[in-house]
């Protein structure tokens, strides 16, 4: 399959390279982003693509680290409405 697509001067995607391909059937990889969508039927790309495999050296952590700021979730504020 093929299709023109048309892109900004300096906005090119990276080339694509052997690992965003599946090994033994040639089905490009989707970020895992798309795992819903694509156990889905509202698609017609079945046999074309497949998940890319989570990386364990990449997992986020469970917790944040000990050094992380605490966030704040609410700041005073002081309001007056105008004219009373």
């Amino acid at each position: 399959m093929s299709r023109e697509e048309y892109f900004l001067p300096g906005t090119l995607p990276p080339p694509a390279l052997s690992a965003d391909y599946q090994t033994g059937t040639g089905r490009a990889y989707l970020p895992m982003e798309y795992s819903a969508w694509l156990a889905g039927s509202d698609h017609w790309l079945t046999g074309m693509v497949a998940l890319r495999p989570r990386d364990p050296l990449m997992t986020p952590p469970a917790s944040p680290p000990r050094w992380t700021a605490p966030c704040f979730t609410s700041i005073p504020t002081c309001a007056t409405r105008a004219g009373g």
